[in-house]
């Protein structure tokens, strides 16, 4: 073996393939203008306004399009959650006292096996984010300690759910009964 290539050895520090944004500045302006010294611009477009199946570059049209398809998304994604009646929270309320009995009786029984119980603390831990949506409808908490409802004692179910050993569901239902 040569020491000499040893020492002179320099790794190739440019990443290179196929994926855009990993081109570097001398294969944008190729693939842009056909020759890496052109003086025809010092920089080429950044790799995330190049179109991926083509080369081509957007059009201003075309980005402000794009742009305006995204936010309407956002906008549908980000909600605009319908206000649950009464009939609805107290369907909320029965499951939840449903699913945390579940959750108790499963940590019981299978006090040496996690994996058996995992199940219905996800449940209980995603049915703990539909009751936050309540947060924002205040017309409906009283309906938290209604004696029709689980005998009242949803909020106390709540209340002692902040001392659950899943550290996401106590830290959920802190977060609850904290407003």
């Amino acid at each position: 073996m040569d020491i000499g290539k040893i020492l002179d050895f320099a790794p190739d520090t440019e990443l290179r393939g196929e994926n855009p944004f990993e081109r570097t500045e001398i294969d944008r302006q190729k693939k842009a203008y056909g020759e890496p010294n052109s003086k025809k611009s010092k920089l080429a477009l950044p790799a995330y306004m190049e179109s991926v199946s083509d080369g081509v570059r957007m059009t201003e049209a075309e980005m402000e399009e794009r742009r305006q398809e995204l936010l309407a998304k956002a906008e549908i994604d980000n909600g605009e959650q319908e206000d649950m009646d009464e009939a609805a929270t107290r369907k909320l309320f029965l499951l939840f006292d449903k699913r945390m009995k579940k959750n108790q009786d499963q940590r019981i029984k299978y006090a040496q096996k996690p994996e058996k119980y995992m199940n219905s603390e996800m449940d209980l831990y995603a049915h703990l984010h539909e009751i936050k949506q309540l947060a924002t409808q205040p017309h409906l908490y009283p309906l938290f300690w209604d004696e029709d409802i689980n005998s009242g004692l949803t909020l106390v179910n709540l209340i002692s759910l902040s001392s659950h050993e899943n550290s996401d569901i106590a830290a959920m239902a802190r977060a609850l009964t904290s407003c």
